[in-house]
């Protein structure tokens, strides 16, 4: 039986990160693949976990608008769960604030 080829699908991903404890040589048998293909993905993992962990060291001083995703060649912009985040955390604080115009708006009794 040959092995399948072309990328990983969704179903594979998710075991391969829940059995990442198993070698890579068993979950290519498991899965039916190359151990070249799982190897990279695992691979491409642990760096996306390193990279990540350094962001979150320096958290406080990151602009909301650098966590955006963007694709300037069709201008597109999506937003992250790190920049949703971050915009819920200013949002709660504003929200606790007294408002620099609070003072100057009068309401009418009625």
């Amino acid at each position: 039986m040959s092995k399948k080829s072309g990328p990983l699908n969704r179903v594979e991903k998710f075991y391969i990160d829940n059995h990442s404890d198993k070698g890579v040589k068993d979950l290519a048998e498991e899965l039916n693949r190359n151990q070249k293909v799982v190897s990279k993905y695992l691979g491409g993992k642990s760096e996306k976990a390193t990279t990540s962990e350094a962001q979150g060291e320096g958290k406080e001083n990151v602009i909301a608008g650098e966590l955006f995703g963007h694709k300037d060649g069709r201008g597109v912009t999506v937003m992250t769960p790190a920049a949703s985040e971050q915009a819920d955390s200013f949002k709660s604080n504003a929200l606790l604030k007294k408002s620099e115009s609070s003072s100057c708006i009068h309401r009418i009794k009625d």
